[in-house]
């Protein structure tokens, strides 16, 4: 009997020691690959704040917009909209609006006004719309990428004549970033 608990003993280290993957450290362990969509990394959460032509902040506090990839999955457009929740919705008008993308620059706009898909009759236009990676600063002082467009709306200035400027950066997680 006592051979038989000496030697399920011994069977079960050798079994122990040899199911284990020895590393020399850390670094040795292989990292998952991470599958980016076509549009990364114009896509994410943005807290912007929105001036006025001659440079006026129309609210004190952020508002967050989200950018993100198409239906199609290709790196020639995004989705452009505001989030409109609690008391952090835009200072003017709820849109959301497809937008060409220019994934090498980072750049995305509208050629010409379009519709919002979530409004009745409101018409967008988006100009110099670009993502700098790196850019920015968040509240807490991380640095995180940052955003910055221009937009008019048909029912505020049927020529699209009045511009507001949204300005803002990358959402980091952190909840001293959090507005």
């Amino acid at each position: 009997m006592r051979k038989i608990i000496v030697m399920s003993i011994l069977f079960l280290c050798v079994l122990g020691f040899s199911a284990c993957e020895k590393l020399d450290s850390l670094d040795d362990q292989k990292m998952p690959d991470i599958a980016y969509s076509p549009s990364y990394p114009v896509c994410g959460e943005w807290w912007i704040r929105v001036q006025d032509e001659k440079g006026v902040y129309l609210r004190k506090s952020y508002s967050k917009i989200l950018t993100f990839g198409t239906a199609s999955n290709t790196a020639d457009s995004i989705w452009l909209t505001d989030t409109h929740t609690g008391s952090s919705y835009l200072p003017f008008w709820e849109f959301k609006v497809k937008t060409k993308l220019e994934i090498s620059s980072r750049s995305f706009f509208t050629t010409a006004a379009v519709k919002s898909t979530n409004t009745d009759g409101l018409t967008v236009l988006v100009e110099d719309g670009k993502v700098i990676v790196g850019g920015g600063k968040s509240t807490s002082g991380v640095v995180c990428d940052s955003i910055a467009f221009k937009v008019s709306f048909s029912d505020d200035d049927p020529s699209f004549g009045h511009k507001y400027l949204v300005s803002g950066v990358r959402r980091t997680g952190f909840l001293e970033d959090e507005h």
